[in-house]
């Protein structure tokens, strides 16, 4: 994907210049996928909820096709409320089969997500939007190998092959670990790119 985007740097008072994740989050913000949890800060470290990582992708559809979703009528999810700000998006999300509930037809917005949940998402955003997804890399070098969900195996194979994803900084890939806010910049950065 070619994206074009402001270059003008956003002055979070919690995101450092040296910060690793910087670049990613200035990219990020600047496509309009992020907002700030406040006008200055971003709260980098602040676990990303299952309903915010939809929105997020929502919103890089509608950059991408240059047009808004729509509010919703109806929900499959009885704990998604129409009125709320992510309600469009797992209403698309879902409808395209890029997200999946829980039993009992729950979609658990509030809760923190997971590394493989994020890149299960991914992969089947990218199938969605008809990017090639075969490249793939044997993830059974790392030492965790053996933690990762079955349905998202696939998923994981493409985003290591890809560089979407990496491991841990002590040789894991960390598939059930939760993911906070600047790594999901980081990890939608190199999606893009």
């Amino acid at each position: 994907l070619k994206i074009v985007y402001s270059t003008n740097s956003n002055e979070f008072i919690d995101v450092d210049k040296g910060d690793w994740f910087a670049q990613s989050v200035d990219y990020v913000v600047n496509l309009g996928l992020f907002k700030g949890t406040t006008d200055d800060t971003f709260s980098p470290y602040a676990s990303m909820t299952r309903a915010m990582f939809v929105t997020v992708l929502g919103r890089f559809h509608e950059y991408m096709n240059k047009n808004s979703l729509v509010q919703p009528e109806g929900l499959t999810f009885t704990d998604v409320p129409l009125d709320r700000y992510y309600a469009a998006s797992v209403k698309w999300a879902s409808d395209n089969n890029i997200i999946s509930g829980y039993e009992g037809g729950f979609f658990k917005p509030d809760e923190p997500i997971s590394r493989e949940q994020i890149v299960a998402i991914l992969y089947r955003f990218a199938l969605y939007a008809g990017l090639d997804t075969t490249n793939t890399s044997d993830i059974t070098t790392f030492a965790d190998s053996g933690n990762i969900s079955s349905w998202s195996l696939d998923a994981l194979k493409w985003a290591v092959s890809s560089g979407i994803l990496g491991g841990r900084t002590d040789g894991s890939l960390d598939p059930q670990g939760l993911v906070q806010r600047c790594e999901v910049a980081a990890i939608l950065h190199r999606f893009i790119k």
